[in-house]
């Protein structure tokens, strides 16, 4: 569970910069942690390094669905994240729970991960100086959100 978490996190937040507007903006290192079941979803805090040499900025409203062979699977969202300029850690808080239909038989089966059975939709808030725009991808392959992910 904490492997197949930990590769859906990364891919929300390789989505986090639209590559247009935060080309400044790269990944290292990752992981999750704190994993827990509340009010019938799972929780987990994320965290990853951010290289940011624009300026800061914060997302808010984020949320997304994991689509598993064209069906919906998971959906959840995230607390508001602040992305520093210059080297941090960021920390994402987000809960995720079975979209309806899916049982935890699948779930289990998923653990078997292949990431060309999944894409996402995600959408957010992003707050930049004093601008504010809405970002929305939707059907993005998993496999291209974890090799951007790794540049």
């Amino acid at each position: 569970m904490k492997k197949f978490l930990t590769v859906i996190v990364v891919a929300l937040l390789a989505v986090m910069p639209v590559r247009a507007q935060f080309a400044n903006l790269s990944f290292g290192k990752y992981g999750v942690g704190g994993l827990g079941l509340k009010s019938g979803f799972w929780t987990a805090t994320a965290w990853v390094m951010t290289h940011n040499k624009g300026e800061n900025f914060v997302m808010k409203d984020i949320s997304g669905t994991v689509y598993k062979n064209g069906k919906p699977f998971v959906t959840g969202s995230s607390a508001p994240v602040t992305v520093k300029a210059g080297d941090s850690k960021v920390t994402v808080d987000g809960k995720a729970k079975l979209c309806d239909g899916v049982s935890y038989w699948e779930l289990l089966k998923s653990l078997a991960f292949d990431p060309d059975d999944y894409e996402i939709d995600v959408s957010m808030k992003v707050y930049v100086a004093d601008t504010v725009r809405t970002v929305s991808k939707s059907h993005i392959p998993l496999k291209s959100m974890l090799h951007a992910a790794k540049r």
